[in-house]
This record gives structure tokens, C-alpha cells and sequence, in this order.
């Protein structure tokens, strides 16, 4: 990499360097891969993000190559398609290929880490209060085995690090949150909550499916131990595919509770129908794939990982917090609230905010006419807890951002 493009990436001779911003050329060679965004305001990132054409592309090729080819496409391709895109995800979460897997989506990863725990009757695993559901039924699901689910309330749509470590109990075995929380926007401090759980002897789980491809996130240097998500928001892929990440250490500690033929060091047919059945299961966390992939999502999520690689994950990141702290302006002049966590290390491209006035809408037919403003002027936003609720990446505009304001002004005049 020449040093005009590490400097646009953030890094420069291995530091960090202040990531360059996007120039006007940039940007519209990013939105025309997202054909969407001809024809909407798209603010929604945060329910589904948008597909890349090069994405779409990978996908269309596959299928052709599919329908033509059938089963010689697979024998060919499959293995490859799969061990490119594990270390394309490994690259982006700086940690190896061995410590990654694919699952259906963000709740599988959890459910595997859920069942395949040793947990005792009377342990108890600790999640935050207003969590989305995927981080709290695996475990509710485990009360008819006498483990504890305790909730931990939020304070200012927050979970630090100090309430966390007041929480924390002798019984207590893992911590399950949210990179970035659904509703509100709040990023946690993952380095910080890790050294609580491993100094009282415990484990984290981190749902990071609303952060992960907008935000970096270094599995190494924040020693989560396992993280799950789905790829179908902010990483640009399809859904019905996610990405699980075990840290190798923590492998040994998960019982072989999901297995199949691709839990195995070679995923072939036995040769004799009387052999015995292989069970040394791979000592990676590809261990609990099973079988089959989805390997229409992989070929997507191999190359929109290579378009947030080619651009930079910190100027991404950096692009975001520049159109959030624009958004954020614009919606506090018009005497909007601003719900979301804003300070350092804790924001996101989520944004929860008031309509004018400062509260939120308390009848039901006030936010389904802001609503329908919204949808007769194009724009895909989405309606929270009698809020707008928005989650803006890489591929939005200032220019889409006034184009809102514009809405929420004609509504509440």
C-alpha cells in the first residue's frame, strides 16, 4: 500500500493517523455502488443496510455459474469462497482466521455460546435491560436448568464499566451486551467491560451487529471472548448469514454441543459404510458450522468487506461521526432532543431524536403522520419510542441529512 493510501486509511508507517475526509469524486463513486440512493433518502441502516453493486454482482455470478454448472461450480468453489471471505472478517476484526465462524445470523452465535457453556444451576448471566431480544432469550431459555438471567438497568441509555463491576456477583459467569445498542445508539466501552468480566473470573459476549462495519471493533485489543452478527446492516451483506467469533482460548471452554460434517478437519463422505464416525472435531471455531453454508451471502459479504477494506475502516468510521455531529446540529436548532449517548467513545451512526418541541410524540397518530411525510418525500427512516430514529453509514450526505430536517420542518409547522 503506497503511503497516499494508508494515509487515507488512517495508518501510516503501522500508527494511527487522522483518517483524510472524503472528497466530492469519493463520494459519488461510493453512492453509485447503492442504486437505492437515486431514488431515497436512505436512513435506515440500522433495520438493513443498503447492498453494493459489486455485491449484487458477486451473487448474480455465482447463481449463473450455479445454474450452468451445478454441482461442479460447488466442488470447485465452495471451500475457497468460504476461507476467503473468514479471512477478509478476520482482517477487519484483527484477529485469525481460525477464530471465526458462520452462522445464520447474530442470534445463532449467541445460542451456540448459550448451550454449548457449561453453565451450574444457580449461575447467572448478566444482560442489560432493554436489550434487544436475540441477547436475552438464549438464556431466558436456560432458566429450566437453573441458570439465573439478571438484568441490569440502564442509567442515561448507558451501561458503564463501574455498574457493571457493582453488578457482577459471585454466581455471576458472563456479561451478554451489545456493541452498539438498537435503540438508542450507545457504544460501549468493550475494553473496559472485558477487564471487569476476566477480573472476576467471567466472560463476554458482545452482539456487535449495530457496529460492526461502521465502527472498529479489534477482537485482540479489547479481548472480548466471543462476538456474533448478523451481515445484513451496517457490513453491507444479505441476510441469513452472520459471523461468530471465539477467541482461541476460550474454544476448549465450549462444550461440542452443534456439529456435523463441517465440524470436522475435512468435510468428506466416508468411504467405507462400516467405518467408525469421525468425532475429532476441528479445534476452531468452525467447529460449530455443521454443514453447508450459505454461500450466496458469503460471496456478498467477500466483497462488500472489500469495498470497507478499500475505503478504510477509520475513515468510515470518521465520515460517520462527521454526519452524525451534522445531524445532530441540525435536529438541536429545530428544539429537537437528541436521545442518543454523544460523547466520546460512546456514539454510533444510530440517532434517536424528539420530533420539534423536545418530546416525544405521545399519540399514535402524531408519529404516523410524521411518518407518512417521510415516506411521500422519500425518505427511509424509521419511527422509535415516539422518535425518529435513524442510523446514517458511510454512504449518506449532509445534503440527505437537510432533506430530513426539511421533512421534520414542514410536519411540525
Amino acid at each position: 500500500m503506497d503511503q497516499a493510501r494508508a494515509a487515507r486509511r488512517g495508518r501510516l508507517n503501522g500508527r494511527e493517523t487522522a483518517p483524510s475526509r472524503f472528497t466530492a469524486a469519493e463520494i459519488a463513486e461510493i453512492r453509485s455502488e447503492f442504486p437505492a440512493l437515486a431514488e431515497l433518502t436512505y436512513l435506515s441502516t440500522n433495520g438493513l443496510g443498503l447492498l453494493p453493486r459489486r455485491s449484487a454482482q458477486a451473487v448474480a455470478t455465482r447463481l449463473d455459474r450455479l445454474t450452468n454448472g451445478g454441482i461442479a461450480v460447488a466442488f470447485a468453489d465452495d471451500e475457497e469462497l468460504a476461507e476467503e471471505t473468514r479471512r477478509r472478517v478476520a482482517h477487519l476484526l484483527s484477529c485469525h482466521a481460525d477464530e471465526i465462524a458462520f452462522t445464520r445470523n447474530t442470534s445463532e452465535g449467541i445460542l451456540w455460546v448459550a448451550e454449548s457453556l457449561p453453565l451450574a444451576s444457580g449461575d447467572e448471566i448478566l444482560v442489560a435491560q432493554g436489550e434487544f431480544p436475540s441477547s436475552v432469550l438464549p438464556w431466558l431459555g436456560r432458566a429450566q436448568r437453573g441458570v439465573v438471567t439478571r438484568f441490569l438497568a440502564q442509567a442515561q441509555r448507558r451501561i458503564t464499566p463501574a455498574m457493571v463491576a457493582a453488578a457482577w456477583t459471585p454466581r455471576t459467569r458472563l456479561l451478554a451486551i451489545s456493541f452498539v445498542q438498537y435503540n438508542s445508539g450507545f457504544r460501549a466501552d468493550l475494553a473496559a467491560l472485558a477487564s471487569v468480566a476476566h477480573r472476576h473470573g467471567g466472560l463476554l459476549l458482545v452482539d456487535a451487529i449495530q457496529g460492526l462495519g461502521a465502527l472498529r471493533l479489534d477482537a485482540a485489543a479489547t479481548q472480548v471472548d466471543f462476538l456474533t452478527a448478523g451481515t445484513q446492516k451496517w457490513l453491507l451483506g444479505l441476510q441469513g448469514l452472520g459471523i461468530f467469533f471465539c477467541r482461541r482460548e476460550r474454544l476448549a471452554q465450549l462444550e461440542a454441543m452443534h456439529v456435523g460434517p463441517g465440524s470436522l478437519p475435512q468435510d468428506t463422505d466416508p468411504e467405507d459404510p462400516l467405518a467408525p464416525y469421525d468425532c475429532n472435531f476441528v479445534a476452531a471455531a468452525r467447529r460449530f458450522e455443521e454443514g453447508s453454508r450459505n454461500y450466496l451471502g458469503l460471496a456478498a459479504l467477500s466483497e462488500s468487506l472489500r469495498f470497507i477494506d478499500e475505503i478504510g475502516p477509520a475513515r468510515i468510521e470518521a465520515r460517520i461521526r462527521e454526519l452524525t455531529d451534522y445531524a445532530v446540529a441540525a435536529a438541536e436548532r429545530r428544539g429537537c432532543r437528541v436521545e442518543s449517548p454523544r460523547g466520546a467513545g460512546e456514539w454510533s451512526g444510530i440517532l434517536l431524536f424528539t420530533p420539534p418541541g423536545g418530546r416525544p410524540a405521545k399519540e399514535p397518530d402524531d408519529m404516523r403522520r410524521l411518518m407518512e411525510a417521510m415516506r411521500q418525500r422519500q425518505i427511509a427512516i424509521n419511527g422509535r419510542e415516539g422518535c425518529l430514529h435513524m442510523g446514517i453509514h458511510f454512504y449518506n450526505t449532509t445534503e440527505e441529512i437537510d432533506r430530513l430536517m426539511q421533512a421534520v420542518d414542514a410536519v411540525g409547522g
